[in-house]
């Protein structure tokens, strides 16, 4: 089975967004971390991965949050000359886990004498057809 490089750099990038993005869900109860760079700003906090466009200068921010307030939906919001658009970890999160898990199984390799569409065991099977899915099966 012929696997691109393009799916296999996809499929490994998408774990590693993965993981970051459920690490930083899972920090951002907690604390809040932003980054600013030429008036686009990257964050988490509040349960939430924030988008944030401004005007302001670039930097840094970090802090332990201490409100209990944590926001489940998705909401944009204006603050003078910055806009925020807050996504929930929850909503951001499956949107790449998903596609991700297609890309890993799709890519699941089956054992010899089984068949490499579907998995199903073909032994004893001389008609060179998998009765499964009715691929045609290499010798």
């Amino acid at each position: 089975m012929y696997r691109s490089r393009t799916r296999r750099i996809a499929k490994w990038t998408g774990l590693v967004v993965c993981v970051v993005l459920l690490a930083s869900w899972g920090i951002s109860f907690r604390f809040t971390c932003g980054v600013t760079v030429r008036g686009l700003g990257l964050g988490f906090g509040e349960g939430c991965h924030i988008l944030v466009l401004t005007v302001r200068t670039d930097g840094i921010n970090w802090g332990a949050r201490r409100t209990s307030e944590i926001k489940w939906w998705p909401g944009i919001g204006d603050r003078g000359r910055t806009t925020v658009v807050m996504l929930p970890g929850w909503l951001t999160l499956p949107a790449i886990a998903i596609p991700t898990v297609r890309l890993w199984r799709r890519d699941r390799r089956h054992p010899p004498g089984h068949c490499q569409r579907c998995g199903y065991d073909l032994t004893g099977n001389v008609t060179g057809v998998c009765s499964e899915c009715a691929t045609k099966v290499e010798s």
